[in-house]
């Protein structure tokens, strides 16, 4: 399991750095990409083994993904549909995991795009209840049904912790085979802000939503002060040596 996706990744890297199949260059294209699936996968795997040896100490490991957002579904749903027609769009995001369920079964999909705009009688007008599914449902949903469509993920900021990690990995890989010197100041610069957030969990300043505690399970952590760390700063150095 991984507290990230490549997707993920791929929204932080630059655009000269790149996460594919093919890494070596091919007839539909000029250049191969940098980094393969299956090694950027294995980055993520590192990542999030750090995030769990860190935080195991507060909460029980690895972490589970809660539901942060739940929506009405407004339009039925016919087997191997795409389309969703929810009363709200605006927590949702393209690349989440989503949850649709009615009286009559559920089945997990992932938000393949989000349209802003539809066209209504030749005007083009702000659309805010149309999702698009990555791959079709199995089965059909009911808006009628207590149908509702969900959003699933890691508790914030876990996910952007474990691709902020990876990259600072993968970075170190590409710099040690290709740059002198063998050490990326954005990759620094990622881990840094991987520290930052990971003392803030630590010290209490974050809480980890829908986590169980496994310290102080039966008492309100709000109760307790939040515990103060040995490094209180982390410079921030991107493009310092």
């Amino acid at each position: 399991m991984s507290y990230c996706t490549l997707q993920d990744i791929r929204n932080i890297l630059p655009k000269n750095v790149t996460i594919g199949d093919y890494t070596t260059p091919t007839v539909s294209s000029a250049k191969g990409n940098t980094i393969s699936t299956s090694v950027a996968n294995s980055f993520i795997y590192y990542a999030t083994q750090y995030i769990d040896s860190r935080i195991s100490q507060l909460y029980y490991c690895p972490l589970v993904k809660i539901k942060k957002v739940t929506v009405n579904l407004l339009a039925n749903m016919l087997p191997s549909s795409t389309d969703v027609i929810v009363d709200d769009i605006s927590g949702f995001y393209p690349g989440g995991s989503v949850y649709l369920k009615d009286d009559n079964g559920s089945e997990n999909s992932v938000v393949a795009s989000i349209s802003e705009t539809i066209v209504e009688g030749g005007n083009t007008v702000r659309n805010f209840n149309h999702l698009t599914l990555s791959s079709p449902t199995v089965k059909a949903y009911d808006a009628g049904s207590n149908g509702v469509v969900s959003l699933i993920i890691y508790p914030d900021p876990i996910p952007v912790m474990t691709a902020r990690l990876a990259c600072a990995l993968m970075f170190d890989k590409i710099f040690v085979a290709d740059q002198e010197p063998d050490i990326s100041n954005y990759g620094k610069t990622l881990r840094n802000l991987v520290v930052i957030d990971m003392n803030a969990i630590l010290s209490g300043q974050i809480r980890l939503y829908g986590q169980e505690l496994c310290s102080r399970r039966f008492v309100r952590g709000q109760l307790f002060d939040a515990v103060k760390l040995a490094i209180e700063n982390i410079t921030i150095d991107q493009g310092k040596e």
